[in-house]
């Protein structure tokens, strides 16, 4: 008697082109359709920016950062999600490293990056930028995520122009797309729609016959928004050269 066995010679690899497999617990993919972010001045002409102010000098919530340097006055300094991150060797300052979530211990490596809420303009060689996640240094505080304050002198660097990749922990991608039929009727016409219970896409047709220009039309129309759990995700910049 013959038993069947079910064989699986890298399945997934075979069926997804886009699927590379998984490396060192991570599972990798690939794209063509990458997006470009396009960098501000400072960004593009790799332009060190010095620390000026914060906007909360206690260090609880610091949502901008005042910095000085070779911009002069300038509309485009700053673009919107710009990365930004902390350099390391400042003379008589300390590196600056982001806190584990839990426990807010110091990390070796993972430098404070930031990224720009706004676009800022520049004048008399000055830039306020605005963050999309607030810093904060003090102690014995829930927020508490970075291992020092952040002090005048201490040296930015901002990332020049880049195609953004990312990588994912978990699922913190969300989808939300309510069901077409709740909120389209499309009497006297057909309507099917189909909802996927486990992604949430809501899909949904109809067709009918336009009286005023004689013809038969056939639509498709879907509402939905997205959105990725900030803690849960980070941006891998690839050099445009590559």
């Amino acid at each position: 008697m013959l038993q069947e066995f079910a064989i699986n010679r890298n399945n997934e690899l075979s069926d997804y082109s886009w699927y590379k497999g998984n490396y060192n617990g991570c599972e990798w993919g690939k794209s063509k359709l990458l997006p470009i972010h396009t960098a501000g001045t400072a960004g593009t002409g790799a332009i060190e920016l010095t620390v000026v102010s914060t906007d909360d000098p206690t260090g609880v919530n610091v949502t901008q950062i005042t910095c000085s340097g070779s911009i002069g006055t300038d509309a485009n300094c700053i673009k919107k999600f710009d990365c930004l991150r902390f350099k390391d060797g400042v003379t008589n300052l300390p590196n600056m490293r982001y806190l584990t979530y839990h426990g807010h211990h110091e990390t070796q490596k993972n430098y404070v990056t930031m990224c720009a809420a706004a676009d800022a303009a520049s004048s008399g060689g000055s830039v306020t930028i605005t963050l999309t996640h607030p810093l904060c240094s003090v102690t014995g505080i829930a927020e508490n995520n970075i291992n020092h304050p952040i002090q005048a002198g201490m040296k930015i660097l901002v990332m020049p122009s880049h195609r953004v990749g990312v990588i994912m922990s978990g699922n913190p991608l969300y989808l939300a797309m309510p069901n077409p039929g709740e909120w389209i009727k499309t009497d006297p016409y057909h309507q099917s729609v189909v909802v996927d219970e486990e992604t949430g896409i809501s899909v949904c047709m109809y067709e009918g016959w336009s009286v005023d220009k004689g013809a038969r039309f056939t639509s498709m129309p879907m509402l939905y928004g997205t959105t990725i759990e900030p803690l849960n995700a980070m941006r891998i910049l690839i050099p445009l050269t590559q």
